[in-house]
């Protein structure tokens, strides 16, 4: 019975790994350009997306963690620190988003200049989401001692 349960726990995390982390990772990636282009309505979606995926994201780590019997091992808990970090980071992307968004609403003022530090701090950002849900991937794929 233990053993079908896992299984079971298994699937579900993979399922939502690619299905909630997949899209927020997207949605992250697309989020430098949303904000380069001063597209409200696209920076509006692109908010949006980051807010549901990144909060659905808790999702897959309660999966991930209703499977292990033993925490013992490194790469648990490395896979555990870097999903904090990496939601974290999605909560300040997810911030950056609606300063930009809410500048982009503002009416153009003659002395105003692109966003050009918020659109590097975006995309710094969106890079090291990306990398740290990589970076959990290969954790839980090679599982080092």
């Amino acid at each position: 019975m233990t053993v079908m349960r896992n299984e079971v726990l298994v699937v579900l995390h993979v399922v939502a790994a690619v299905f909630i982390v997949g899209p927020l990772v997207a949605f992250a990636s697309v989020s430098p350009r949303q904000v380069r282009s001063a597209d409200l309505a696209g920076l509006r979606a692109t908010t949006r997306g980051v807010w549901i995926y990144g909060l659905a994201s808790v999702i897959v780590a309660v999966l991930g963690v209703a499977m292990v019997r033993d925490f013992g091992p490194l790469w648990i808990w490395l896979s555990l620190l870097l999903y904090v970090v990496a939601l974290g980071l999605t909560f300040l992307l997810l911030a950056l988003l609606r300063r930009t968004a809410v500048a982009a609403a503002a009416p153009a003022l003659p002395t105003r200049t692109p966003a050009t530090r918020t659109a590097a701090q975006v995309a710094a950002t969106s890079g090291l989401v990306s990398l740290l849900f990589l970076a959990i991937v290969v954790l839980m794929v090679l599982k080092p001692a």
